[in-house]
C-alpha cells in the first residue's frame, strides 16, 4: 500500500511523458470489452446448453419420473387395483394374505437356489422397471 502511494505518482509521469509507454497505458487503461467477447461468445451459449441438458432432461425428466412424480402415480394406481380386492369379507382378506405370502416366500427361495446365476440388483430394477412401466401406463 505504501509503495503504491509512493509511486503512483512517479510511474504516471514516466508513462506520460515516454510516447511508447504512454501508449501502452492508454491502450490497457481502455475497456476493450473482451470479457464481453467471452461471455457472449463462449459462456452464454455453455451455460444454454448447460440449462437445457442438466436442468431440463435430468431435473425435470429422469428424476421426477423416478422421484415425487412417478412414486405419486404408481401409488395412486397401486391404492386403486387394492381398493378393487376390498370386499369386507375376512376369508378373503386371509386368502389374500396367504397368496401374497407364498410369492414372497417362492421368490426368496428362488433367489437363493439361482443365487449364483442372478445377481440381486438386475432383479430388483426389471421388477420396479415393471412396476413402474405399468403404473405409468394406467
Amino acid at each position: 500500500m505504501l509503495l503504491y502511494l509512493l509511486f503512483s505518482r512517479f510511474l504516471y509521469k514516466i508513462y506520460v511523458n515516454v510516447g511508447f509507454l504512454n501508449f501502452i497505458y492508454v491502450f490497457f487503461n481502455k475497456k476493450w470489452f473482451f470479457d464481453r467477447l467471452q461471455n457472449e461468445l463462449i459462456l452464454s451459449p455453455l451455460l444454454k446448453m448447460g440449462y437445457s441438458t442438466t436442468y431440463k432432461i435430468i431435473d425435470k425428466g429422469v428424476i421426477e419420473f423416478f422421484g415425487p412424480s412417478g412414486i405419486i402415480k404408481l401409488t395412486l394406481n397401486l391404492s386403486k387395483q387394492v381398493s378393487l380386492f376390498q370386499s369386507g369379507k375376512i376369508n378373503q382378506y386371509a386368502f389374500l394374505m396367504f397368496v401374497l405370502l407364498m410369492v414372497c416366500i417362492s421368490f426368496s427361495l428362488f433367489l437363493i437356489v439361482f443365487n449364483r446365476f442372478i445377481e440381486l440388483e438386475i432383479v430388483v430394477l426389471i421388477l420396479l422397471s415393471i412396476s413402474f412401466s405399468s403404473a405409468l401406463k394406467r
